[in-house]
């Protein structure tokens, strides 16, 4: 895209897209990153914005540990630490030498990415199993000024505790392709749980020790609250996602159970009368009618199959139907490590069930991160080569597709 990236010049250019491939009114949702000028350009194309879950989670710790300037300090120290072990072929010689006396898995420093905030998390986590080699080394080659203490090392070892189920969420949705939306809502609850029970183990006697990883862990706290207030809100997509996926339902939500059923029921009001406007279209009549008695008797089951689970669904009453609907969902148990489209989609065999596999349909779609949008960008480097460099810009896109989706 040569144009300036004005949220005018890239809305035009997602309409453009949307034009291309054919996808009027068929998009459900466009999830991008948190910069303003994405957000205002979906905006601006009446479609309906997602923030990328990876992206705001990784604002999220950054913007926390920034804040904490005890912590920073001691980064600051880590890193020269990690920096020194690096441009030093004997010390890093020497430290290989000591975890390998030691049994340790580990035998190098991990430098730290100033992109990627989970590699805060390896560094540190590599200099705690590290530490005593590290000292030894450092004082051997007389540099103890390099040396962490006992409160710092205590320090960097509560970090890493609270920043662990982050990692874990970071990890989990980069092993997947397109992870669902609706592991968001249960993710953030988790989160917050998992940082009051580590605080819980602390005594406030540690002192300083506890007021920095409190300070840490009320911080991450308040800005996943801020980042993801709005994310059980009812127009919220990842709200009805997450109730219709087997393995969460409404067991992570705060406050919006009878809301999000009310959102389901407006749904399935949408999918009837779509059926219906469907069900009244003229219909072409075809120009042979089989009359075996093998095409009756099947038509004539269909039909039976087809009033029966109607009535079961409570026959025309739109408000019975679907309270019946959700009652027989509720009453399902969670359902650990199961697929949610593979479940939905033995769901559509027939059943009560059915009406609600096209709310699936629509809004399973919707991925929870940009991550695979965003890695194209790569790919791209490694396909137009100087070798390549003739190729026309349809050529291109055609051979990224093939790449990625083949």
């Amino acid at each position: 895209m040569p144009q300036s990236h004005t949220s005018e010049n890239l809305c035009d250019f997602l309409k453009g897209v949307e034009k291309d491939w054919k996808l009027g009114g068929k998009i459900e949702a466009i999830v991008t990153d948190n910069a303003e000028n994405m957000k205002a350009a979906v905006n601006l194309g009446g479609w309906k914005h997602v923030p990328c879950f990876a992206h705001t989670l990784n604002l999220v710790v950054t913007d926390s540990l920034k804040n904490n300037s005890k912590l920073n300090e001691i980064l600051l120290r880590c890193r020269s630490l990690v920096t020194f072990f690096k441009k030093s072929s004997k010390a890093n010689a020497q430290l290989k030498k000591m975890a390998k006396m030691a049994n340790l898995n580990m035998t190098a420093l991990k430098q730290e990415v100033a992109t990627r905030w989970n590699s805060t998390v390896i560094m540190l986590r590599s200099i705690i199993i590290l530490s005593d080699s590290i000292a030894a080394v450092l004082s051997l080659m007389k540099r103890t000024d390099l040396l962490l203490d006992d409160e710092e090392l205590l320090i960097i070892k509560g970090a890493v505790a609270i920043l662990e189920p982050f990692e874990d969420a970071t990890k989990d949705l980069s092993s997947q392709c397109y992870p669902y939306l609706s592991k968001v809502i249960p993710m953030v609850h988790l989160l917050l749980c998992s940082m009051e029970v580590y605080l819980s183990a602390i005594s406030e006697d540690d002192n300083f020790y506890f007021v920095c990883l409190e300070l840490l862990k009320n911080d991450l706290e308040e800005k996943l609250k801020l980042r993801f207030e709005k994310v059980e809100d009812v127009p919220s997509k990842a709200l009805t996602i997450t109730y219709l996926d087997p393995r969460f339902k409404k067991a992570h939500f705060k406050r919006s159970g009878s809301a999000v059923e009310n959102s389901l029921d407006r749904e399935l009001r949408r999918v009837k009368s779509l059926r219906i406007t469907r069900e009244n279209l003229p219909k072409n009549v075809p120009s042979q009618i089989s009359l075996s008695p093998a095409s009756i008797f099947k038509n004539l089951h269909k039909e039976t199959v087809r009033k029966t689970n109607e009535q079961r669904r409570g026959g025309e009453n739109s408000t019975v139907n679907n309270i019946l609907i959700i009652k027989e969902y509720n009453d399902w148990p969670l359902l650990d490590g199961v697929d949610p489209l593979q479940w939905w989609k033995n769901r559509q065999k027939g059943g009560v069930m059915l009406p609600v596999v096209q709310i699936v349909k629509r809004y399973f779609c919707i991925p929870a991160i940009s991550v695979p949008s965003e890695q194209i960008f790569s790919k791209a480097g490694l396909i137009i080569s100087k070798q390549r460099n003739a190729l026309k810009p349809e050529n291109a896109d055609m051979l990224i597709f093939l790449n990625k989706n083949a």
